[in-house]
């Protein structure tokens, strides 16, 4: 890596500056933007500074201005030579208002305002600066289309997990208005042939039950047989009448019960005092079948619950658009993509040379903030 000398560093060229904090990242920039004006002969609104918060924007300036006082300052009175460049910082300090440092999103809304027509947006779009309330509104109408037509399971399964349109917009936020993500495909799930097996089962679990209900109810009371810490007569009274409500039901419910588990062989040997040998009943291998098949079915569950994010996701993505055109309103988000599609669009060379002689350098703070968007919109700008 090279070693970054501020004051012989060329101008020309594209530079990235990789510095913690703490370490003189804004002396550094206003020593840059200094020189600008003194060897490049650029004037304040020739010269686009970027950061990334409203208050970091103006923090910048004040900076920068006061560099440019400072900077006169030691150059009064001084050569023939300084008293040009005493002229050049008169001009900057004199026009600072016009100094071109901008948020990312003030930057968009610069550009996309001052090439309205040539970037295709309409000029009496209405700024939001929170899209949430929309976002929120599509949601609503998704749930009411995908969620509240599907099967009664999967419906029981989401309030199972607390979901809501809100929690599901908030699981997808995140996602939103970035286009460059690679999104994985979730795979498909045959839902209803894993319900299928699992009611099929469940129905040969009960006709054990029945068979081998007293053998079953004798085994977890042998205190010769298991261990009484692992199956306290008072727990085994709890499990067996869970398990007897269980077999009353015609269909399989949504769930088990927590400890459903304690009937499968695995706990049951696990639980064996010395020398003891588990009565062989069809039973409890039945419970472990049923309780596998349960679990596969939850995890399809999951994958079917992951599908739903992703098309809420494509949804969003077809239908926000079309509601901001109806409202005539735009995001700071949208500035961003909007940005990106002037620069990349039928009229993209000819805007990209015009911010060019408009922007002769840039400065961008806070660099690795920039997203995929951010960057391919500079990039296109500065290649």
């Amino acid at each position: 890596m090279t070693a970054f000398d501020v004051n012989t560093v060329p101008l020309e060229k594209l530079n990235i500056i990789e510095a913690s904090a703490g370490t003189g990242k804004t002396y550094t920039l206003a020593e840059l933007y200094l020189r600008l004006i003194l060897e490049k002969d650029l004037t304040v609104d020739q010269i686009l500074v970027v950061t990334y918060t409203r208050a970091a924007t103006e923090e910048l300036r004040e900076r920068l201005r006061q560099k440019l006082v400072d900077a006169r300052d030691e150059r009064l009175g001084q050569t023939e030579i300084e008293q040009y460049n005493l002229q050049k910082l008169n001009l900057a300090i004199q026009s600072f208002d016009e100094a071109a440092i901008f948020t990312i999103h003030g930057f968009c809304q610069r550009v996309l305002g001052d090439f309205a027509f040539e970037s295709g947006l309409r000029f009496e779009l209405e700024l939001i600066g929170d899209d949430q309330e929309l976002l929120q509104s599509v949601t609503d109408d998704f749930w009411r289309r995908e969620v509240t037509t599907a099967d009664k399971d999967f419906i029981s399964y989401l309030l199972g997990k607390k979901e809501s349109p809100e929690s599901l917009l908030k699981s997808i936020r995140s996602l939103i208005g970035k286009p460059y993500l690679d999104l994985i495909a979730v795979p498909e799930v045959n839902i209803e042939q894993c319900c299928q097996e699992v009611q099929k089962q469940f129905d040969h679990v009960k006709i054990l039950w029945q068979q081998e209900q007293k053998q079953i109810i004798e085994t977890l009371h042998n205190k010769g047989l298991l261990n009484g810490n692992k199956y306290r007569t008072t727990s085994v009274e709890k499990w067996l009448l869970q398990l007897v409500e269980l077999m009353t039901h015609t269909d399989m419910p949504n769930s088990l019960f927590d400890s459903f588990e304690r009937f499968t062989p695995a706990k049951l040997e696990d639980a064996l005092k010395k020398d003891q040998i588990l009565p062989e009943l069809r039973f409890w291998l039945a419970c472990e079948w049923l309780l596998e098949q349960y679990q596969q079915l939850q995890q399809a569950r999951e994958l079917q619950h992951q599908q739903l994010r992703l098309k809420l996701l494509e949804y969003i993505t077809e239908i926000l658009p079309q509601r901001k055109q109806q409202q005539q309103v735009q995001s700071y988000d949208d500035l961003l993509l909007n940005l990106g599609q002037a620069l990349n669009g039928t009229r993209g060379d000819w805007l990209v040379e015009q911010l060019r002689k408009q922007y002769q350098a840039a400065l961008i703070d806070e660099f690795q903030d920039t997203d995929p968007i951010q960057y391919a919109s500079f990039s296109r700008i500065y290649s």
